[in-house]
């Protein structure tokens, strides 16, 4: 049985967006159900993800347009906003639909005995504006899957969570499940040299992503991390992932808010460690067998 999943994404930065996107549009226990992209340059953003569903052979995915700007208006977190990546490039219509508009679709089809899985691996700035306008669709949510901030003893000011303060304390007071996947935890997976030569052997797909994690890792000097796959693979994989369930408050202001543990917070399923092996594998097994090394 298929999970319904939605992604919302500021893919064409960091390279493991496009991962995770090739990940739940060729693992067949996904039903990838629409992507969203956020923050800056939203539309490039949105050709790039029409470009990796496209190399997917997903033309069946809708894609939509979100917002370039915070909900404050106003840029919190000094962060490369721009795009890393430089393709692949897909065609989109002039009358592609907003984040907003695709959402509110995307959970009118389902239903509460199917409720969709929403991936925010990105600014929240989409999905925390969107689901607070509908309150009427929350039953067909079962969960908000969030790769943001940090939970460890090292309190770092992280993207996601302060790309916009202003969504992610709107998000968190939602009445929805929180599943989140800290940085702290999600640091510590990185694929290996192997894992890289063997994804850029998988046709056009691997090549595409290939040349992504190259420009990517001579951007930040490092390694290619698996923040965002481990967050979406937790959807359908329940032994990926060990997670505890913490009372977390958000503390802070724009540009240095912080997850803070709580007896007033709420309550978050929170992944605290993971299998890093069957991570990698996962990413690296689903796109051979799904490419065959022709696509």
């Amino acid at each position: 049985m298929t999970v319904p999943v939605y992604i919302d994404s500021d893919l064409g930065t960091d390279v493991d967006d496009a991962l995770a996107l090739s990940l739940a549009a060729l693992d067949p226990r996904f039903d990838l159900r629409g992507v969203a992209t956020v923050n800056g340059p939203v539309r490039e953003r949105a050709a790039q993800v029409r470009g990796i569903l496209d190399l997917c052979r997903r033309d069946d995915v809708p894609v939509a347009i979100g917002q370039s700007d915070p909900l404050s208006g106003v840029a919190t977190f000094a962060m490369p906003v721009g795009l890393v990546a430089d393709g692949p490039i897909g065609h989109l219509p002039t009358d592609v639909p907003s984040a907003e508009e695709l959402l509110v679709e995307v959970l009118r089809a389902a239903t509460p005995d199917a409720p969709v899985h929403i991936c925010v691996i990105g600014a929240m700035t989409n999905v925390a504006r969107d689901l607070a306008a509908h309150p009427e669709l929350f039953d067909r949510v079962a969960a908000l899957h969030v790769m943001a901030g940090h939970v460890g003893a090292d309190q770092i000011p992280e993207f996601n969570l302060n790309g916009d303060d202003v969504a992610s304390r709107t998000l968190h007071a939602l009445p929805l499940p929180i599943v989140l996947a800290p940085y702290d935890v999600t640091a510590r997976m990185a694929l290996t040299d192997d894992d890289v030569a063997r994804i850029g052997a998988c046709g056009e797909l691997g090549q595409a992503l290939h040349r992504q994690m190259g420009r990517w890792t001579k951007f930040v000097h490092g390694r290619v991390l698996l923040h965002d796959p481990l967050s979406v693979l937790d959807v359908v994989d329940g032994e990926v992932a060990h997670k505890e369930t913490m009372q977390l408050s958000l503390q802070g202001g724009p540009g240095a808010l912080f997850y803070v543990e709580s007896a007033l917070g709420r309550p978050v399923s929170v992944i605290r460690d993971a299998d890093v092996t069957n991570l990698r594998e996962t990413i690296v097994s689903v796109l051979e067998e799904c490419t065959d090394g022709s696509a």
